[in-house]
């Protein structure tokens, strides 16, 4: 069994998902297997994940569009690894994000999901910034989103009973967050560890 499952569901982003899966394959940590849920690209998406020849690469071709959050709950439910570590398709990670975020976990088992600061590029060169602990990342949600769900890696037992709300596109991760707050204990990295692309017309 891997130590990680990555899961990355990609939706047309042929652009960018040579540079996101490199991110991973380069990371210091290696004991992972990647999980692409492609959602009916159409465009190279799909032809180039399978131009990446790695043994890791596991790839599930949906028969029908159903957006990322039917992606999402394919994934964590496919994935094999202890932790569950996120990404999206035109993003990169920093080499140490796995090492890093897994240390969190491995030292400290009360917590069950490590997030991390993200370092924006294309439309914007801000870094977004969480809050460290627990308490801080709870209160934070009554305002918005306090942890990135794509920068996140997660104990995958202590998530295996909630899963992605259907209904609640482009709020499925608040809302996901939100439902396990209060029985699953949150960090967040001090540090960028994650490239997070943004772009101008994006809904975030």
């Amino acid at each position: 069994m891997p130590l990680i499952s990555v899961v990355l569901p990609v939706y047309n982003v042929a652009d960018y998902i040579s540079d996101a899966i490199d991110s991973i394959l380069n990371q210091t940590i290696q004991d992972f297997e990647i999980i692409v849920i492609d959602d009916c690209s159409r465009d190279k998406t799909l032809l180039i994940v399978k131009s990446i020849k790695d043994s890791r690469i596991r790839i599930i071709e949906k028969p029908i569009n159903k957006g990322l959050i039917d992606s999402l709950n394919i994934g964590f439910k496919e994935a094999k690894g202890a932790f569950i570590a996120r990404m999206d398709g035109d993003d990169k990670n920093v080499p140490t994000r796995f090492e890093e975020q897994l240390k969190i976990l491995q030292e400290n088992p009360d917590i069950k999901a490590c997030g991390c600061w993200l370092q924006c590029f294309g439309a914007s060169s801000k870094i977004i910034k969480h809050k460290e602990y627990h308490e801080q990342i709870q209160a934070q949600l009554l305002l918005g989103n306090s942890m990135s769900l794509g920068a996140t890696m997660l104990n995958r037992a202590a998530y295996q009973n909630y899963s992605f709300d259907g209904s609640k596109i482009h709020a499925e991760d608040y809302d996901f967050w939100a439902k396990s707050a209060w029985d699953c204990e949150m960090y967040n990295v001090q540090e960028a560890l994650y490239y997070y692309r943004t772009h101008e017309m994006q809904v975030s």
